[in-house]
């Protein structure tokens, strides 16, 4: 997952009720290529 999102990056669709922003920064993963 982090080579992906380091070379392709990453596309959220948000929907209601959801917190994409929240998802991703309680991702050590994720947050890391914010």
């Amino acid at each position: 997952i982090d080579a992906i999102l380091g070379q392709h990056g990453l596309v959220v669709i948000t929907r209601e009720g959801s917190s994409p922003n929240k998802f991703i920064y309680d991702s050590d993963i994720l947050s890391k290529h914010m």
